[in-house]
């Protein structure tokens, strides 16, 4: 692993002795705690919360930490970091920048269709009938364009002469000028 990417430990943290960060400018309420809470129920805590040691701060994963506490958690495990004042500020917000954390694609949609279709249950108690709604509103709408018809107007002849009307098949190995009509009169007014 490349030297300047700094490690850190999970340990399991008292919630007790945990600081929110005082200036976490981040929040979750009624429906989406509960839809949090039911998610971490069914999957686990798979995305832990960052403790900073020299702070006592959570630094990143309040929602989390705070489902888990409603939930009876004593102590949570989480990644231990140990950061100043001024780290711990520019991470926290970095944590939750979305300019950094990419986009959905047109197939978010396909997937979440496909989830609703096997479990609408599980989809709407993890409030992903909200995230499809904002997803759409975010995805761009690519129209679908209907395969177009290649086939011939005419199967006998698909080119034809716009100044005299002769018709012919393209590839056609013996036009020439003199198969052509107008192109014979201009040949001829040419004087060649």
């Amino acid at each position: 692993m490349d030297k300047e990417i700094k490690e850190w430990n999970v340990e399991s943290i008292c919630v007790d002795e945990v600081i929110p960060m005082p200036n976490n400018e981040r929040f979750i309420e009624g429906k989406n705690m509960e839809g949090l809470k039911r998610s971490i129920r069914r999957f686990g805590l798979v995305e832990l919360p960052i403790y900073n040691r020299r702070t006592k701060h959570l630094i990143g994963g309040h929602q989390r930490f705070y489902s888990m506490k409603e939930m009876g958690a004593d102590a949570i495990d989480m990644l231990v970091v140990d950061m100043d004042e001024e780290e711990e500020l520019a991470a926290n917000l970095t944590m939750n920048n979305p300019e950094i954390q990419g986009d959905f694609t047109a197939g978010t949609i396909d997937l979440l269709n496909e989830l609703e279709i096997k479990d609408k249950d599980m989809f709407q108690s993890l409030n992903m009938d909200v995230l499809k709604k904002e997803v759409e509103k975010l995805v761009p709408k690519v129209p679908i364009i209907p395969p177009a018809d290649l086939s011939l107007p005419n199967p006998d002849f698909d080119s034809v002469c716009p100044c005299c009307g002769y018709k012919w098949t393209v590839g056609m190995k013996n036009i020439s000028i003199e198969n052509v009509p107008c192109l014979e009169k201009r040949t001829e007014r040419e004087g060649n």
